[in-house]
């Protein structure tokens, strides 16, 4: 008998294949996790900054500086200079409910509805208003989920929130709980995506670069920040764009 079980034995263990290795479990669970994501997307409400900016889209390619200032939930000025002489192109203000736009080498300046289509029109970024402040602020766009999960990746620690429609948002964090990754796919095509790098312990750890993708669109943004002020609240004169003497308003629908 005893024969017969060590030969069982040797047949059951003897012959199986060697298991992959398995990585560690996650840091936290599922609840630390989104607890984890809640805290660090409330960590920064708002952004004075210079920035590098560089958008391409398809073949064509777009470089500037930037002076920004951002405060949630949902306002924005941007300053775009460009050239060796820092040449104001375009100054952009918006909030939840309207966008205005200077540009002077134009000499226009429009204003109406802050909608997507008017904010892609200029940023060539589809997002709402809010969406964008969060996203730069380090709290990207996070919808209601049905069920969620974690793994553990080479990166860190990984949290992945299933929407109603199959979409599935998936965050990233390092070993020091930063937000690396914010991805969003529908089924298996990627729809957008925020990287942030470079955390600045001098800054409360906000990062020093963005990188927004969209592959379907074929749009790739990347701002790289510098001098940032972080969290100090931003007189709202800051960001209201007059209409220069003389000029007519045109009418964005």
């Amino acid at each position: 008998m005893k024969m017969g079980l060590s030969l069982l034995l040797l047949f059951l263990f003897g012959c199986a294949h060697p298991l992959p290795p398995e990585l560690p479990l996650p840091s936290r669970n599922e609840s630390q996790l989104q607890a984890h994501l809640d805290m660090v997307t409330s960590r920064y409400q708002s952004l004075q900054s210079s920035a590098r900016i560089e958008v391409v889209t398809g073949n064509e390619s777009f470089a500037a500086s930037q002076v920004l200032f951002v405060q949630r939930p949902a306002q924005l000025r941007s300053e775009i200079l460009f050239g060796p002489f820092a040449t104001p192109v375009m100054s952009l203000s918006a909030d939840q409910d309207q966008i205005s736009v200077y540009q002077p080498l134009q000499g226009t300046f429009a204003q109406g509805s802050a909608s997507v289509a008017n904010i892609v029109r200029y940023t060539r970024m589809p997002l709402r208003v809010e969406d964008l402040v969060g996203m730069i602020l380090v709290a990207p766009p996070r919808f209601p989920f049905e069920k969620s999960s974690v793994f553990r990746i080479a990166a860190g620690d990984r949290l992945v929130l299933v929407a109603a429609g199959g979409v599935e948002q998936r965050f990233t964090f390092d070993a020091a709980g930063n937000l690396l990754q914010a991805a969003y796919f529908l089924g298996e095509n990627l729809q957008l995506q925020a990287d942030y790098s470079g955390f600045d312990a001098q800054a409360a750890n906000f990062p020093q670069k963005l990188r927004v993708s969209m592959p379907e669109r074929q749009v790739v943004a990347t701002m790289t920040f510098s001098d940032s002020v972080i969290n100090v609240p931003i007189p709202p004169h800051n960001f209201v764009l007059k209409v220069p003497a003389g000029m007519k308003v045109q009418s964005l629908p």
